[in-house]
């Protein structure tokens, strides 16, 4: 098994080298850690550190299987990931999100470890919780509302033991309140930065504007109520909660990752036994409150400026691959041989596409989109 998971990191070494190749020099704007910020010492993460976390996240795809599936299936998950050219494109452009999803995983490794090895789960749970407070300040908001979720979940609630290791975790945010204290002006800095939703300037504009055309024409009481703030911010939550989860958004390149390449971030392959696996968790009632519990995962994206984030939504990636793995362990066990041999054409025929695509035209497009900038993605 050990030698198939080597083979597994190859081919995925492989594929991000290539992925790397052809976009360079385009990169994200560097995102300096959360607590450096804070005391106005920024830190950033090296690109090697951030290679090594997509490996990483391959070898804790594989432990989670261990957990969750029969030794036969355990690579499932990382072969998934492995196919899917989102992490890669996210790697080889800098992103911080590869290096915080690893310690997500590590986070939800050990909350898996904690009903059988308490003490060890605890140990993972307070390794990754702590680097992804002190890392991300999006990540803080979504791991407070993740634990106060578990808190309520059906394995929890049964369980002194892992509400009360909630509750030492909570003892690792001490130091970086201390420091949020100390420097508000660049806490609210750094809140302004990362947290774009409520202060894009176009909707308060909209809403001037029809606000303004309603009283020139009589009906400002209407347009008053019809027309304002909250309303418009109510209708853009929506909306962008309802784009976050669209299966277009994840296996189809409507949604352009680094902002120029038409690889899907999900083969299209993938989404008959993402629905399977959907339609399995949702009718197990304790599945389907984590399913709910994970839609937490979605924050960071929803608090973008713009109406997805790709890069912030890598964070969720787990939640599809869990649901497509799922699926396809299902129709195996139900010897649905027609529609896995269909399944895996449509990955096959995809991918060959694709790496096609990305050696012949990824680059044009590239240059068509950054031959004038920096190549720097903000």
């Amino acid at each position: 098994m050990k030698i198939k998971l080597l083979l597994v990191i190859s081919l995925n070494l492989i594929l991000l080298s290539f992925v790397f190749r052809t976009i360079y020099p385009l990169h994200f704007s560097p995102q300096p850690l959360f607590f450096s910020d804070l005391i106005g010492k920024p830190l950033f993460l090296p690109l090697w550190l951030i290679f090594l976390s997509g490996v990483g996240n391959i070898i804790l795809l594989f432990l989670i299987s261990q957990k969750l599936f029969l030794k036969k299936y355990v690579l499932i998950l990382p072969l998934i990931y492995n196919l899917s050219f989102w992490p890669d494109y996210l790697i080889a452009g800098g992103s911080n999100y590869p290096f915080l999803l690893f310690f997500l995983l590590l986070f939800g490794l050990g909350y898996l470890f904690f009903t059988e090895q308490a003490k060890k789960g605890l140990i993972l749970m307070l390794v990754g919780f702590f680097v992804l407070i002190y890392s991300s300040f999006l990540m803080l908001i979504t791991l407070l509302l993740l634990i106060a979720g578990l808190n309520f979940s059906p394995a929890v609630a049964g369980s002194k033991n892992i509400s009360k290791s909630f509750v030492f975790l909570l003892f690792l945010l001490m130091p970086l309140l201390l420091l949020i204290l100390i420097n508000l002006s660049a806490f609210q800095n750094i809140f302004q930065r990362d947290i774009k939703f409520f202060s894009d300037p176009g909707l308060i504009n909209n809403t001037n504007v029809f606000q303004g055309e309603g009283r020139d024409a009589g009906l400002f009481g209407l347009v008053k109520i019809s027309e304002n703030k909250y309303l418009n911010l109510s209708k853009e939550a929506v909306n962008k909660s309802i784009k976050n989860i669209l299966p277009s958004t994840y296996f189809t390149p409507q949604e352009k990752l680094l902002n120029f390449s038409f690889t899907p971030p999900i083969m299209v392959g993938f989404l008959i036994p993402a629905f399977l696996g959907l339609y399995l968790v949702l009718k197990n009632g304790k599945q389907r409150k984590y399913l709910l519990l994970s839609l937490i995962l979605l924050m960071p994206s929803f608090l973008s400026k713009n109406s997805l984030d790709l890069n912030r939504l890598l964070i969720f990636f787990p939640v599809i691959l869990l649901l497509i793995s799922l699926g396809l362990i299902n129709l195996y066990e139900n010897k649905r041989k027609i529609l896995l041999g269909i399944i895996i054409f449509l990955v096959l025929f995809q991918l060959v596409g694709t790496l096609f695509d990305l050696g012949s035209r990824e680059y044009p497009r590239f240059e068509r989109y950054f031959i004038f900038t920096n190549f720097e993605i903000s």
